[in-house]
């Protein structure tokens, strides 16, 4: 513990921001800190720093040029109903007098597993922002780059100004590899899924077309798209817009400004270039249940046709076991020694890996087909493929962390922005080391060895997992993006983050002056007002203020040390809300949550649950594993990976897994409702009585009712439980047409005064369907439903055997 003495940071809150879902942040040459937005805005903060650890935003600007780009529809008709653009990567260049924005962004709508919005796939730009005078300028530098109906897109960039060529972060179309439902079936394109280089000189030296804020240099080349009758000189209307499902992609063009730097990349965030010019960058691992591998994976004719039952997404596939979950850090090369395209990333990209055989999957909403002749029918287009040389291992899945991954450290939660340490604090210690942000709430350490191609980081041997403790913990929700600020910069030594749940800057500032035993004893060596034996405990940094344990109600007891964690008088073990210390009093109707981290920013993983259903007895921590859950996240959802067997049923009171919030109750009727995302049961034969679905009660394992999609060796069904005082009623309905293809949404229609409550159900988005007649409802779930009460709402998987089960799902209400 003593090498923590090393590096000791204290973090405090920038005062004076209002900002909303922030992406990116970067100091620029003029001392002022620019912020992007994930809709699109850019403020651009003046600061001063009033005293130790109290910084304050004395001016700001706000800058909305990139939210005047026109959006298009996926066929590349314009689309003014769409008014916002998401830019998840900002570069600050230029001079103190004259500062330079490089901005990506694209179609701000969010498909996937909610469907196929027809976002345009084309849709991403990268632009440049000059400031003269007061005034902005804005060129459009690249247009057409790819855009998935997930949120991937076109991220963080770095400027090599020594060759003058821009590297972009460019996001995948695929879970991993394959096309896949939850990503509405879009495979990857040319352009996608890699890190590209993009040459400015040539950019520029190009003549401007357009004006005002219309202006750009350079249109990607696409596709010849069937689906368009062409213009009178031989291009597709719309041209480089509308990507439409890959019929009207970009193209590769032999020695364009435009190429495939490194490939193989999920979603890679951010980009460093240290001061050794040497590149690294994290990559966001494929998620379980969320789609497989490309069809042929590991060989050369990995190919886009879409593959039943996603092999590799909900179990292993033939030639590779089931997706691990887990992001990790590569070093791409040495920016003076690297050859483009010889470091593979390991996630796949049949059309670059197969570009003759890989053909082209398309899906109009309810089928889809392979294509795979410029003269069947549906044809591909006359020009196919939009690659000339195919690279036969982006056809090779290569697991993140396994042996036969390149990556040098994985993490268990999304990891995105990076920012390398090179001030000389603390006598160096920290030079060279990367610093990076964890959507858990931590930021992490990264300790590179002297020639940068490996770390010194402690690690699991079998899966090279980060097993450091961390630089940052326990200071806000979801930290985004990071930067660290050198000797000559201003406010050197200091590091700040963004926290996109908290909608807030948190700076770490330097304590060089501390020292620090790091002794298990209730002493506070870094004082943060927690005992250094309560932060060992918790694994955190006992010698540095920014690491900081989970600490629910803030008394300076973490929450593995305290008995009641929202210090409301009522033991943990005991509390239905454990973490809402009115305990659903102040929740009241109506109210959503979409299961992303910051909505609404409180309760697990920010998600808003707030506690789980309690046998009265275990604490509620123990009734679950943050490793097996996927909660939140870019996807907006929340995942219980491998159910664990137990159940609420009768006497059982074993029941993990089922997470809830409280909500006021009142006299007027309302309606609950939660969706699950399929693929249901792992497409699987479900086993051992496995259920998954939504619950009403008063908080505890004795008094609810559910309903859920449930199975035993069985074609599956849907189940109706009512328990009142833990005698249980059970009653099973058969699923007409089987479990769903894509979605399942459970209501309950509720009359609190009366305790009638009806359970219904909807398939794949369809009208709803009453599951019987309305349950009378009576004791404990009756009297928490009336007015001045408080009831739980949650959701809930089960299973009384091992075998695993998959609850993807939005709850909203």
């Amino acid at each position: 513990m003593l090498a923590n003495a090393q590096y000791n940071f204290a973090p405090s809150g920038l005062k004076g921001t209002a900002l909303g879902q922030p992406t990116s942040l970067q100091f620029g040459p003029d001392g002022r800190l620019y912020v992007s937005q994930q809709a699109g805005i850019i403020q651009v903060f003046t600061i001063k720093r009033n005293a130790a650890n109290d910084y304050s935003v004395t001016a700001t600007e706000v800058i909305h040029l990139i939210n005047q780009i026109p959006n298009h529809n996926d066929n590349g008709s314009l689309n003014t109903s769409v008014t916002t653009r998401q830019v998840t990567g900002i570069l600050v260049k230029g001079t103190a007098a004259t500062p330079i924005i490089y901005v990506t962004s694209s179609d701000s709508r969010i498909g996937g597993p909610d469907g196929d919005f027809n976002l345009d796939t084309n849709s991403g730009i990268i632009s440049r922002l000059t400031r003269s005078g007061t005034s902005w300028t804005k060129l459009d530098l690249v247009r057409g780059l790819p855009r998935s109906e997930e949120n991937h897109a076109s991220n963080g960039m770095q400027l090599d100004e020594k060759t003058n060529i821009l590297y972009v972060a460019q996001g995948g179309h695929t879970n991993a590899g394959g096309t896949s439902k939850n990503f509405a079936y879009t495979p990857e394109y040319a352009l996608s899924a890699a890190i590209l280089s993009i040459n400015l000189t040539v950019i520029d030296a190009l003549p401007t077309q357009g004006t005002g804020n219309n202006a750009f240099k350079y249109n990607l080349p696409t596709l010849d798209d069937p689906d368009r009758a062409n213009n009178p000189d031989g291009s597709d209307p719309f041209d480089p817009f509308g990507g439409n499902d890959g019929l009207n992609q970009a193209k590769i063009v032999a020695g364009g400004p435009v190429q495939i730097y490194s490939p193989g990349y999920r979603n890679v965030y951010d980009l460093v270039i240290t001061k050794a010019r040497r590149m690294y960058t994290i990559d966001n691992g494929p998620n379980q249940g969320w789609g497989g591998y490309p069809q042929n994976e590991g060989t050369a004719n990995a190919n886009n046709n879409y593959v039943v039952g996603e092999p590799g997404s909900t179990g292993p596939a033939p030639s590779e076991g089931q997706v691990n979950n887990l992001d990790n850090l590569d070093f791409v090369g040495s920016l003076d020694t690297y050859t483009p395209g010889s470091y593979y990333g390991g996630h796949p990209n049949p059309t670059r890996a197969n570009p003759a055989g890989a053909g082209l999957y398309t899906h109009n909403g309810t089928s889809g087909v392979w294509r795979t002749s410029k003269t069947g029918t549906p044809p591909l287009p006359a020009d196919w493929p939009p690659v000339a040389n195919a690279n036969p291992i982006e056809g090779d899945f290569k697991m993140p962390g396994s042996s036969l991954s390149t990556d040098l450290l994985t993490f268990t939660a999304s990891t995105n922005g990076m920012a390398e340490y090179t001030a000389s604090n603390f006598g160096g210690a920290l030079q060279g080391s990367l610093l990076a942000c964890s959507f858990d709430g931590n930021i992490v350490k990264i300790a590179l060895t002297a020639d940068g191609t490996d770390v010194t980081n402690p690690r699991n041997t079998t899966n090279k997992l980060n097993e450091d403790l961390p630089f940052a913990s326990g200071f806000g929700s979801t930290p985004l993006d990071i930067v660290a600020q050198g000797d000559n910069d201003i406010f050197p030594g200091s590091v700040w983050a963004v926290t996109y749940g908290a909608n807030a800057i948190t700076i770490f500032e330097p304590q060089d002056f501390l020292v620090c035993t790091g002794k298990y004893d209730s002493n506070d060596d870094d004082l943060d007002r927690y005992t250094n034996a309560d932060e060992i405990d918790n694994a955190t940094q006992p010698c540095s203020a920014s690491s900081m344990p989970p600490d629910a109600d803030g008394d300076y007891i973490s929450d593995l040390n305290d008995i009641d964690d929202d210090n409301d008088a009522i033991a943990d073990n005991f509390d239905f809300f454990p973490l809402d210390n009115t305990n659903g009093l102040t929740t009241v109707l109506p109210i959503k949550y979409d299961l992303f981290n910051n909505s609404p920013g409180t309760g697990l993983f920010g998600v808003g649950f707030t506690g789980l259903l309690s046998n009265k007895t275990t604490v509620y921590t123990e009734l679950f594993d943050e490793n097996n859950l996927i909660a939140g996240g870019a996807v907006g959802a929340f995942s219980v990976v491998n159910t664990t067997p137990g159940d609420a049923l009768g006497a059982l009171n074993s029941q993990e897994n089922a997470f809830h919030f409280g909500v006021k109750a009142s006299t007027a009727p309302f309606t609950v409702q939660g969706r699950l995302l399929g693929p249901f049961f792992n497409n699987k034969t479900p086993q051992n009585f496995q259920s998954q679905g939504i619950y009403l009660s008063n908080g505890d394992q004795d008094n609810y009712l559910k309903i859920a999609l449930t199975a035993n060796n069985g074609t599956g069904g849907l189940e109706v439980v009512y328990e009142n005082a833990g005698s249980p009623v059970t009653t099973t309905f058969p699923l007409p047409g089987g479990i769903p293809s894509s979605t399942l949404d459970f209501f309950f229609v509720v009359n609190p005064t009366t305790g009638a409550v009806q359970p219904k159900y909807a398939i794949n988005g369809g009208a709803s369907t009453n599951l019987g007649n309305p349950i009378q409802v009576s004791g404990a779930l009756l009297s928490a439903l009336q007015s001045g009460k408080a009831y739980a709402v949650g959701v809930i998987a089960t299973s009384r055997g091992p075998r695993p089960s998959l609850l993807p799902g939005t709850f909203s209400m």
